[in-house]
């Protein structure tokens, strides 16, 4: 994928349904990845190779979701790329794809190591770290050429500037076989060589009936499984994602008037919903086939949302005594204007009697003076 921009013409509908789609999707891989780093961060044993490649992933995948936002905010054209932007920003998107593709077959290659030969030492931890570092190495590397040539278009647009369109369709053409065609050959391969070790122990295992149901074996056969099935289905998942992709970049390099027009108006609206979605569905796959990441899933979401519940419930106690101190303070207020009241009222009715007694003395002198 190239981060030359092509702008799309869209409706206000279309426009307003593919955000929504890219905001669940920035939700939905946000999580998603998130909580695998956290599964294998916090995993008790002792960490796989496998599982260090399976964050390198989840990694590569939150670099294309952390992407998400600046896309929606191109949409409305409303960010004014700079030099910076255009040559180091925009770049880390394919960078982040050959990131991707390059763990998928080095995943794959570790795979078709460790089930030929099962009983070599397993890679260690250094070497295995020292291997990511090296794919992003390689991966950076790929998108030299993308950072030197891609330059502002302001305010809104950036775009490469080749020496020639000979150049420009070389670097397309070393994309496609780099990062989609390579790949997908290698794996193959080492699935292939799985296959058939795989049909070769079968056969052994039934001649040999009491080494294949020894604990040990029968754990190994599993894992194997379990691991090339999920590597097999992120794989596939993977090629028919991108392949939109990079059929329209090539479209768009290689072909006439027409086959361009096709690439912009039709190939690239379905390629990058395609891309944007793969990136939030490896944890998926994970969750719905390792019985490790799904119990990982509920656990922590389960934790976040009685967090996230006992926090309501914290703030709604609050407001609640709050609204009861405040109703007591009322009654309490209401209550001393009442004594208050009563008390004003005794002193009326004393003031009453008073002038009553004073009025009753006077005409009884009123009535001694008369008789007089």
């Amino acid at each position: 994928m190239s981060a030359n921009s092509t702008q799309l013409t869209q409706s206000p509908t279309e426009r307003n349904v593919r955000l929504g789609f890219y905001i669940a999707t920035f939700a939905i891989g946000l999580i998603g990845n998130l909580l695998v780093l956290i599964v294998i961060i916090a995993k008790r044993a002792k960490k796989t190779v496998n599982d260090l490649f399976i964050m390198n992933l989840a990694v590569s995948d939150l670099m294309l979701i952390f992407f998400l936002p600046l896309h929606i905010y191109n949409m409305f054209d409303t960010i004014r790329v700079t030099v910076f932007f255009c040559h180091f920003i925009r770049p880390l998107m394919t960078a982040s794809f050959f990131v991707s593709v390059y763990t998928l077959t080095s995943m794959a290659i570790h795979r078709c190591h460790v089930i030929l030969h099962p009983f070599k030492q397993e890679i260690r931890h250094r070497s295995a770290v020292l291997w990511i570092i090296v794919l992003w190495i390689m991966s950076f590397a790929n998108v030299l050429p993308l950072m030197i040539v891609t330059t502002p278009y302001p305010p809104f647009e950036c775009l490469e500037k080749w020496p020639s369109l000979s150049h420009r369709r070389a670097y397309t053409a070393a994309l496609f076989v780099l990062q989609y065609i390579l790949p997908l050959v290698i794996i193959a391969i080492a699935y292939i060589r799985i296959g058939l070790d795989l049909n070769r122990s079968c056969s052994r295992s039934f001649r040999n009936a009491r080494a294949a149901k020894s604990p040990e074996n029968q754990a190994r056969r599993r894992e194997n499984f379990k691991v090339t099935k999920t590597l097999a289905i992120i794989v596939m998942i993977f090629a028919v994602c991108m392949l939109p992709s990079q059929v329209g970049w090539m479209l768009l390099d290689f072909g006439d008037k027409e086959q361009k027009a096709i690439a912009i108006k039709v190939v690239f609206k379905f390629s990058l919903v395609l891309t944007v979605f793969h990136s939030c569905l490896n944890p998926l796959v994970y969750g719905s086939i390792t019985k490790q990441f799904r119990r990982g899933y509920i656990r922590y979401l389960s934790y976040f949302c009685c967090c996230f519940r006992g926090s309501i419930l914290r703030e709604f106690k609050i407001i609640s005594e709050s609204s009861s101190q405040n109703r007591r303070d009322d009654f309490k207020h209401t209550h001393n204007g009442l004594k208050r009241n009563g008390e004003l009222e005794t002193i009326c009715s004393l003031k009453s009697r008073e002038i009553q007694d004073e009025s009753s003395s006077s005409n009884e002198i009123f009535d001694v003076v008369t008789v007089i």
